[in-house]
């Protein structure tokens, strides 16, 4: 079997019930993906509207975890819809617990979506001590 981190994305979000969400691009990404994202969520049934954290250091290699923490609480608006942090050079494990319990809202980094469909396509349930709500949610 096959995991890609698109498709594991779509497929976390609808599991975790998600008609709508936030994405939350990073200044190092084009423009064109941003509209790539609203249609590639529209078409796995997903309403994505996409927010730039431009606060952010420009180069992936200098973000930090706390960079992470202040630059995406600060673009959330006050939907309560899940939160997307896409790309896998983009370090956001370290962030999502934080960022969970300051915002309210589930969150949701590609890393960790990939590793959750991974663990479920193995048939291996998810361990409780990874985080965010999605090893928590109990299903």
């Amino acid at each position: 079997p096959a995991v890609t981190g698109g498709l594991a994305a779509a497929d976390a979000l609808t599991w975790l019930g998600a008609s709508d969400l936030l994405v939350v691009h990073p200044p190092w990404f084009d423009v064109d993906l941003d509209h790539l994202a609203v249609s590639y969520f529209a078409k796995h049934g997903l309403t994505a509207r996409v927010v730039r954290a431009t606060a952010l250091p420009a180069d992936p290699a200098s973000v930090q975890t706390r960079d992470v923490i202040v630059d995406v609480a600060a673009v959330l608006d006050q939907r309560t819809c899940p939160v997307f942090l896409p790309g896998h050079g983009f370090r956001t494990t370290a962030a999502i617990e934080t960022l969970e319990n300051r915002t309210g809202r589930v969150v949701i980094g590609a890393n960790q979506a990939l590793l959750w469909a991974a663990l479920r396509t193995l048939g291996t349930p998810p361990w409780p001590q990874l985080p965010g709500s999605l090893f928590h949610d109990g299903r």
